[in-house]
């Protein structure tokens, strides 16, 4: 078990290094770099493969070593360590989290069969319930998600972009026309839409940033404020205003 532990601690020093060389733009090393979390990973999970009485490390293991496979774009794989997570006795917010996983890899492959594929710069928003009929949403439904995100976006470019939070005011005219978000027709059988963040058009002036880096800069702060809390997304952002 010691020597699982310590596997395990290495794939997430490679995970961690993985999404620091992913903010530097590095995308080579980062892909290198998580394909070896992801291996060593995979294998400390097997190592408990039989070992049902071993909960929670088991599927502790088995939930990383799926959400690492995603993250490598190997969705058939997460959806197999997914479910050998799940074929044991996890704890319900360890199953719930590999379930999260398996709808996850169900949602990629309904895109792929439809021939789509989202963009760096791009959101796939989902809606289900009784509201929702095929292609048709309430408007009071759809419309404040949208807004809110949209004004999340705006309000990351203008952090990334070294922008004074505002208290009060219009935001600025460039914020504003550069990173615009546009909505796409609705995907048939669902309420599904595609939403992409504009790009300025002027990457070298200074305080521009790509539109790719601020859909996956509001991600990560949704990601850190459910597994970290208010603290860990306040300590991620540095600025208490924002």
């Amino acid at each position: 078990m010691n020597d699982l532990r310590s596997q395990h601690r290495e794939a997430m020093h490679h995970a961690e290094r993985a999404r620091i060389a992913r903010l530097d733009g590095k995308e080579a090393e980062m892909a290198e770099l998580m394909r070896r979390a992801l291996e060593l990973e995979r294998e400390a999970a097997y190592g408990l493969l039989q070992e049902f009485q071993a909960e929670p490390a088991r599927s502790v293991l088995f939930r990383s070593a799926a959400a690492l496979a995603l993250e490598c774009g190997e969705t058939e794989e997460a959806r197999r360590l997914a479910f050998q997570g799940l074929a044991g006795s996890p704890p319900k917010e360890i199953a719930d989290e590999l379930h999260d996983i398996v709808e996850e890899e169900q949602f990629r492959r309904r895109l792929a069969t439809r021939g789509l594929a989202l963009q760096p710069h791009e959101v796939q928003m989902s809606l289900a319930g009784p509201a929702i009929a095929a292609g048709i949403a309430p408007s009071s439904v759809i419309i404040p998600r949208l807004e809110g995100l949209q004004i999340l976006a705006f309000r990351t470019a203008e952090r990334q972009a070294g922008v004074e939070y505002r208290t009060r005011g219009r935001r600025q005219q460039n914020i504003e026309q550069d990173y615009e978000m546009f909505v796409g027709e609705p995907r048939a059988g669902s309420f599904a839409i595609s939403i992409c963040i504009g790009e300025p058009k002027q990457m070298s002036l200074p305080g521009m940033v790509k539109s790719e880096s601020v859909v996956r800069e509001v991600f990560e702060c949704f990601d850190l404020l459910a597994s970290a809390g208010e603290s860990g997304l306040s300590e991620h952002i540095g600025a208490p205003a924002y």
